[in-house]
This record gives C-alpha cells, structure tokens and sequence, in this order.
C-alpha cells in the first residue's frame, strides 16, 4: 500500500517539475497565445495532481494502518476502551446500542488521536446515561476530530477532570440528552470539561438542541475556543457555560436561540477571559451574563435580541477584587428586551466606541453602588428608557448634538459619546 502511494506521489512530482519546465521554456513576452497555452498546461496539471491526491486519500480511507487502527460496528459489543496510545479512526458510521455500558467509548491512555472520518456515532435504544466519548481522569493529548455524535442521553463529551493538551475539533453533537427512540429526555451537556484540566482547544464546533449546556466548563484555565456554535439548548445554564475559568479565549463563537442565556460565566473567580467577534442572538435570557469576572474583554461582539445585551453582576461580596477592570469595546447592543449593558455589579471598568441602541430599557444601566467606571465614545438612537441611569434615575446623557460630553452630577461616570437623535 505504502508503495502506491509512494508511485502515484513521484508521479505528482513529476508533473510538478514538467510545469517549471514548461514556464521556463515560454517566452512570456511574445505573444498573448503563449501565455494562455501556460497557463492551460498548469490547469491541466493541477488537475492531474487534485485526482493524483483524491487518490491518495481513497487509498488511505481503504488501508487503516496508514492512519491507525479501525473502529467499526463489530467493536461494540459494550464499551470500546482505548488502553493503547496511537491513532484510530472510524471506518463506517456506528449506531451503538449496549444496554449497560456507560460509554460507548472510553480513552484510559495518554496519546490517543481519533479521526471519525466525517462519520457519525448515535445511540439507539433508550438506556439512561450514556456518554459517547469519556476521557478518564488526568489523561493527557488527545483529539477527537472530523465527525457527529447524536442522541447519546448522559452525554456528547466528558474529560473526567485535570486533563491537560485536549483539542476537539470539527464536531457535530446534536441532540445530546434526548433518546431517538422514544424523544424521552435526560438534562446531559454536549460536552462537559471537569475540574483542574487546562490547555484545552475547543474549535469548529456545531452544538445543536442539548438537553443542558452546550459547553461546561469547572475551574479550568488556558482555554482556546474558536469558530463553536452552540444553539438551541433547551434548559441548563446557557449555550455556553463556564466556572471559575482563567486565561480562556472565545474567537468568532455564537450563542443563537438557547432557552436561557447565551453565554454564562458564573461561580468561582473568573480572570482575564476574552470574547472576540462573538455574537449572542435571540436567547430567552441575557446573551452575555457574567457574575464575579475581572480583567476581561469583550471586543468586536454582537448581542442582539435577548433580555440584557451584556450583564456584569456577582453571586459573591461584590467587591472591587471580583469584579473588576472589564471591558466592552466596539461592540454592537441592539434591539434587547431589557438593557443594552447592565452594569449590576462593576468597578473601575471601561465601556467605549460601542453602538448601543434600540433596547427596551435603557442603553446602559448602572447601579448606583458601582464604579468609578469610564463609558465613552459609544453611538446609538435613544433605547426606550434613556440612554443612562445614576442613582437608578434616567437621565439622558446622549444630547442631540453630534459630540458632546456630559458629566452626571451624580455617580462616579465619564462620558463622551455620540448621538444621532434626542
């Protein structure tokens, strides 16, 4: 096997070497004609070498020891537990259906590297908690790649906890928490990281119609999210769930249509998270709501149609420890139910350059225990009940003119902002 691919690769060489020579040769000053017969050359060459690679690949796809070992049907008696380090990948869809097993597979080893071939794994039969990936305890360097989980009642994805170098990509889960079978359901995440586990790459993800959260997150720290979407969760704590996270970076994920909140950051201390270009659209509860969270961004984000754009609160003290130095920077707060952003429990943070307007209640609104906080250079038309509060009075700090600054005589706040309208 390993000596076709070898051929059909110094073929690819060799097609490649008689471009360079075919540009070398044609002198591209002459004429137009020689031109586009070089140019026709190289198409028809690169697409000798496209097959040349599909090839490749089919060859691949029919050898299993040129990517691994071979999970299939017949493996699944009850669990398929991985015990040896190496590389495996999924060879046929697999409908798993062990009446007693917890998992249907189950990786007790460092160094294990799934490819599921952009196949699926569904659970039938209605049997209550199972998972369909379980990552035991402290294992270390895993991936799960390139493939769909559906209907697994207890569970799309579990790390045990104090797992380290853990990357899950190009996944769908769907309707994690709910039997094919009988629609009977189970409160189950689509993917669930446990305590102390860090380095963890979550990206390319799809996560639809979970019976509870999309992700969960316990006190794990140097998390890279990117690309995820998590809609459609029925109940639970949001789309998106995480506590008492540090050093985590959400990039281009979306939070659409959760039964409660979009993304939620709630219990424990929370330090130096980042969402980028996020968007949280249409959830039942607030799109952004996070309690006792310091030294974090919100950059480049959209909150549209939810009850509070973004909601800054604590379930701690509030103190100028927990909840502290945040940032919302250009970023847009449209058409809430409730308050563009809610400063319910906020020091010393900085709200700027954002478009704010069309909500409900107010375009910002902050408690009259906060700050000092800084809000300035924001945009937008008049939210229904103003564009500021102090002291929970209205008042209206957006004036008609095109730049004005505005000094509430009371309430530790400076302003600058833009405004189109009264």
């Amino acid at each position: 096997m390993f000596t076709a691919i070898a051929a059909i690769e110094l073929k690819a060489c060799t097609i490649d070497s008689k471009v360079d020579v075919v540009a070398c040769n044609v002198d591209f000053g002459t004429t137009f004609t020689a031109i586009e017969a070089v140019e026709l050359a190289i198409e028809t060459a690169c697409s000798q070498v496209d097959v040349l690679s599909t090839n490749i690949s089919n060859i691949i796809d029919a050898q299993g020891s040129a990517i691994g070992t071979p999970i299939k049907s017949g493996d699944f008696n009850e669990t398929f537990s991985i015990t040896t380090a190496g590389r495996y990948f999924f060879s046929e869809n697999i409908t798993f259906s062990g009446n007693s097993a917890t998992n249907a597979i189950y990786i007790n080893v460092d160094d294990v590297h799934i490819d599921m071939c952009n196949r699926f794994l569904v659970q039938a039969g209605t049997q209550s908690s199972v998972i369909a990936f379980a990552v035991a305890s402290g294992i270390c360097n895993v991936s799960i790649d390139n493939g769909s989980i559906t209907n697994f009642k207890g569970g799309g994805i579990v790390l045990d906890g104090s797992n380290k170098f853990v990357r899950l990509s190009n996944l769908m889960l769907l309707q994690i928490g709910k039997s094919i079978d009988d629609g009977s359901t189970q409160a189950s995440d689509a993917i669930s990281i446990g305590a102390s586990s860090k380095n963890i790459i979550l990206e390319n993800l799809m996560i639809q119609e979970t019976q509870d959260e999309g992700v969960s997150l316990t006190t794990n720290s140097k998390l890279f999210i990117r690309s995820c979407r998590f809609n459609d969760t029925v109940s639970g704590d949001g789309g998106f769930f995480a506590n008492g996270i540090t050093q985590a970076c959400l990039d281009g994920c979306i939070a659409n249509s959760n039964g409660t909140t979009g993304f939620r950051i709630q219990g424990g201390t929370n330090k130096n998270v980042v969402f980028d270009e996020c968007k949280a659209l249409c959830n039942i509860e607030d799109g952004f709501r996070l309690f006792d969270i310091a030294d974090s961004l919100i950059i480049d984000c959209i909150a549209e149609s939810n009850v509070d754009g973004i909601e800054f609160t604590s379930d701690l003290s509030a103190t100028a420890t927990n909840d502290t130095r945040n940032m919302i920077i250009n970023s847009s707060l449209l058409n809430n139910t409730d308050n563009g952003v809610n400063l319910d429990i906020c020091f010393n943070c900085y709200i700027a350059d954002n478009t704010i307007a069309n909500n409900a209640s107010l375009s910002i609104f902050e408690d009259a225990s906060n700050g000092p906080n800084s809000i300035l250079g924001n945009f937008g038309f008049k939210s229904s009940g103003g564009n500021y509060n102090t002291s929970n009075t209205v008042v209206n700090a957006f004036t008609v003119s095109q730049t004005a600054a505005f000094s509430p005589s009371t309430g530790p706040v400076r302003w600058h902002n833009l405004n189109t309208g009264p």
